[in-house]
């Protein structure tokens, strides 16, 4: 399926190359303009809120760090990037245990590692629907 420049944009943020890879691949074939980024820099808040993607995949513990959590702490807080949509994908299940009430609060679809392709390309499209953002702060 040919990418059109006015598809959604997706950002997916893993520190895994091959997941990484699975997402370029597989959500480009659906359609999905995307853009990935292995870790989480200093200014990833204001490169996110310069890049304005439709809905970011976002890994909770990045090189063995909360680096995902703490980018989405940010994103809620920020005025310009509360209202984008996030996915965690993540296998940090207790962390999503301990976390439930504001990933539910601040709107995240959550989706476990190891996930199957469908359940990946049906939750990004699950976040990206009209009405399913995230909650503004």
């Amino acid at each position: 399926m040919p990418v059109e420049s006015s598809s959604p944009l997706v950002l997916a943020i893993e520190d895994d190359a091959a997941i990484r890879g699975v997402y370029a691949e597989l959500l480009t074939e659906e359609g999905f303009r995307v853009v990935t980024w292995g870790a989480v820099a200093d200014d990833a808040h204001a490169e996110l809120a310069n890049l304005e993607p439709d809905l970011v995949v976002l890994d909770l513990v990045i090189a063995q760090q909360p680096a995902g959590w703490d980018l989405l702490v940010a994103l809620h807080g920020g005025a310009e990037t509360a209202a984008i949509p996030v996915l965690v994908v993540t296998a940090a299940g207790l962390l999503v245990r301990d976390r439930a009430a504001e990933l539910e609060a601040w709107g995240c679809g959550v989706l476990m590692k190891p996930f199957d392709v469908d359940e990946l390309v049906d939750a990004v499209r699950a976040c990206l629907a009209p009405g399913r953002n995230r909650a503004a702060s």
